[in-house]
């Protein structure tokens, strides 16, 4: 669906691909801040791209307004490229690219259960530097509901 958008221009294929995701196009605008530190093969720092900031570690890990928490991993965070819609990884990016973000709610996603597990989640919040389980109760909710539903219907002991 994106690729039979881009020749319609890059809003077009990133539109296309937050109808597909269930997400939405929330922003759009140059890269005007960019802290990038690569050490132990993990890229890790912040991108402000208009009123919106967001965290990484190699994957967005947050997205603020105002300093208001807008998503955190594991809903879909993406940075896209202005002109052709392609999606742009935190290692790709540079102050000045114009680019589209994206925003698509965990719920709309299909989560393998580690993205259920808060120690796993846990380890983000040192890196960076934000909390990160505060904001993702709710997953380990569904994380003891699933486990239950599987001993009842026999797939766990």
């Amino acid at each position: 669906r994106m690729k039979a958008q881009a020749a319609h221009g890059g809003r077009a294929a990133v539109q296309a691909a937050a109808d597909f995701l269930g997400g939405s196009v929330i922003g759009r605008g140059p890269v005007s801040k960019l802290e990038l530190l690569t050490r132990g093969g993990f890229d890790t720092g912040a991108i402000v791209i208009g009123e919106w900031e967001t965290t990484f570690w190699n994957e967005f890990m947050t997205l603020e307004q105002g300093g208001k928490r807008f998503g955190t991993f594991p809903d879909l965070i993406m940075t896209l490229d202005a002109r052709d819609g392609r999606p742009l990884t935190t290692a790709e990016l540079r102050e000045g690219d114009d680019v589209f973000l994206l925003f698509v709610p965990a719920g709309n996603l299909i989560l393998g259960e580690g993205m259920r597990c808060r120690d796993l989640l846990a380890a983000i919040e040192p890196v960076v530097n934000k909390p990160i389980l505060d904001y993702v109760k709710n997953l380990f909710k569904r994380a003891r509901f699933s486990i239950r539903l599987r001993r009842i219907s026999g797939v766990l002991p």
